[in-house]
């Protein structure tokens, strides 16, 4: 067992260990002035002095920098790929030397008039920066900084932006049409913009991308007088009118095409033809069509997909959804449905038709009854067979039909 004494003399030797270790740690790091100005441990220097400890002059004194535009240049419009360049003019105003030097830039940037790296107080330097319009955006912006001694501005950014204009500028940029049926008829119009210096002149020829359309279209161009041109687009040497009508008969689906505008450019001693392409875009549906919503939605390849899903083999189920009805005849026109698959399991009415101004729409009640056997129309099978049907069709002279597939299983 050990004694007292021993047990004593092993607590003094820990401590005096400690003691020893903690002055030497203070020595070697509680000593040092700081970096930033007069900060100790006892938090002499507070918010209310920090500006005489730390040497920060906010009452106007010392170096000061004012830049010509505050910094930032707008020159409006470029034509893409040209090149452009701005004088900004730096000064000090203030009561010291003002030190500049060029910091991070995204363009070219030199300092002009200036044969040392400081401006005395009242002393001014232009600062020149000069870009490339490199950009297939719409916008273009370039920044170059400077770094000076000025403790409200250390770093000062100067900027250039403006907008990016080509040879040509559609407003809007496409003709589109929305949602239109295939017994309408389509009016669109834009408007042609010319920046070319050498102009472009139309020729009064066009042509459709898809040829099927040709047919329909007739397109009209004509000179927009300059008091009419739209804002921002003022810098234009010629402006143009560009009217397309599409007569009823457009092909069902999405339309993404282009007119292809022929005009000639003027060479220095010839002319060159080339074509201006207007994009197309709309849908195009048929006369008949369904509300969609999560449960009902179109189906690829035509049609549309009720998902009804997994039903018990005793109780019916009772479903509805809703058939627009779409033209400037829709009053004129009936519905029916003309079959439904498998007979005896699928049936369907038509409700009273709800008129609104621009379509009719006519509710239809679905129902399905069980026969006590499993059935499965899940479309497992990958074919339209494997799916329920009720074909709605139309009396008028085209004969409109409409497919609504029914996904359902009844389960023993």
């Amino acid at each position: 067992m050990k004694s007292p004494l021993f047990l004593i003399s092993v607590i003094l030797v820990g401590a005096l260990g400690t003691g020893l270790g903690l002055f030497a740690h203070h020595l070697s790091y509680g000593q040092h002035d700081a970096y930033l100005g007069a900060f100790d441990l006892q938090g002499t220097v507070t918010p209310a002095n920090i500006s005489s400890q730390v040497n920060l002059e906010i009452d106007g004194k010392g170096p000061r920098i004012e830049v010509s535009e505050k910094g930032v240049h707008d020159f409006g419009k470029m034509a893409a790929n040209a090149s452009g360049e701005h004088l900004f003019t730096v000064t000090n105003v203030g009561d010291a030397p003002l030190t500049l030097e060029l910091g991070e830039s995204t363009c070219k940037c030199t300092m002009g008039n200036l044969t040392k790296d400081s401006l005395d107080p009242g002393e001014s330097t232009e600062v020149k920066l000069s870009w490339n319009v490199n950009t297939t955006g719409e916008k273009f912006g370039q920044q170059a900084t400077l770094i000076t001694n000025d403790p409200t501005r250390i770093n000062f950014p100067l900027r250039v932006m403006g907008g990016v204009t080509r040879d040509f500028e559609l407003s809007p940029k496409a003709m589109s049409f929305g949602t239109v049926t295939n017994q309408d008829a389509v009016d669109m119009q834009t408007r042609l913009y010319i920046y070319a210096e050498d102009n472009l002149k139309p020729t009064g020829k066009s042509e459709m991308s898809r040829r099927e359309l040709e047919d329909l279209a007739k397109v009209d161009v004509t000179p927009l007088p300059r008091e009419e041109f739209d804002t921002g687009f003022e810098d234009a040497v010629a402006g143009y009118n560009i009217i397309v009508h599409l007569e009823p008969g457009l092909p069902q689906g999405t339309l993404n095409e282009n007119l292809l505008l022929d005009f000639t450019r003027d060479l220095k001693k010839s002319e060159r033809s080339e074509f201006i392409m207007v994009p197309i875009q709309g849908s195009i549906e048929g006369r008949l069509r369904m509300v969609t919503n999560s449960k009902l939605r179109k189906k690829k390849g035509g049609g549309y997909l009720y998902l009804i899903g997994k039903l018990k083999n005793d109780e019916p189920y009772l479903g509805k959804a809703l058939v627009i009805l779409r033209g400037e005849d829709r009053d004129d026109i009936n519905l029916r449905i003309e079959s439904v698959f498998p007979e005896g399991i699928v049936s369907a009415t038509l409700d009273e038709p709800k008129k609104g101004r621009k379509s009719t729409m006519i509710p239809i009640d679905v129902k399905l009854t069980p026969n006590g056997e499993t059935l499965d129309y899940f479309g497992l099978a990958g074919d339209d067979n494997s799916y329920g049907k009720i074909v709605i069709a139309s009396d008028n002279e085209d004969g409109a039909k409409m497919v609504l597939y029914l996904k359902f299983k009844f389960e023993g």
